[in-house]
């Protein structure tokens, strides 16, 4: 596996165990600001680290909500952006399970990474579902009260359609 797919990878299983084990200030540490969140259907971008953490509460609930009794995402490709080499773009899969059974279509997700002092942060997220199957992006963010979507495409790449 090359050097961009095991950093792409290090950086999934590390927020996803920290989402998992509701450590949201993990979570928000991870990221960059401000950070752009996408599903289908609705994009939003993070301006901080509450409205981060908020959004990571909200999406743990609903895996609980749910029945998850896992949830992984795995690597399908990651390559280094710029001849820096300061920059992953990346695709993987998600996974939410409950015992052996999925309780999603597996889907895919685009993330772009940054290196900021040393240390890899999500400068954003694209993924391939529905807020009304999975919230990733749903909940009001603090001080606005509000989560509304973005009309742009945001680092993760370009807006798919929603299929709904």
């Amino acid at each position: 596996m090359d050097e961009a797919r095991v950093i792409y990878q290090a950086f999934l299983d590390h927020t996803s165990q920290a989402a998992w084990d509701r450590d949201f200030e993990t979570v928000a540490d991870a990221m960059a600001y401000p950070h752009y969140i996408g599903t289908r259907g609705r994009e939003v971008t993070v301006p901080d680290r509450a409205s981060l953490i908020t959004l990571a509460r909200d999406f743990r609930d609903n895996l609980h909500t749910l029945g998850a009794t896992a949830y992984y995402r795995i690597c399908r490709g990651a390559t280094f952006g710029g001849d820096a080499q300061d920059q992953i773009n990346g695709l993987h899969e998600t996974f939410v399970l409950r015992g052996a059974t999925m309780l999603l279509t597996p889907f895919t997700g685009t993330m772009t990474l940054i290196l900021r002092n040393g240390t890899w942060h999500g400068a954003g997220i694209r993924s391939d579902v529905r807020n009304a199957d999975l919230r990733i992006n749903a909940a009001p963010l603090p001080h606005t009260g509000a989560c509304a979507p973005n009309e742009h495409s945001g680092p993760a790449g370009p807006k798919t359609e929603d299929k709904t």
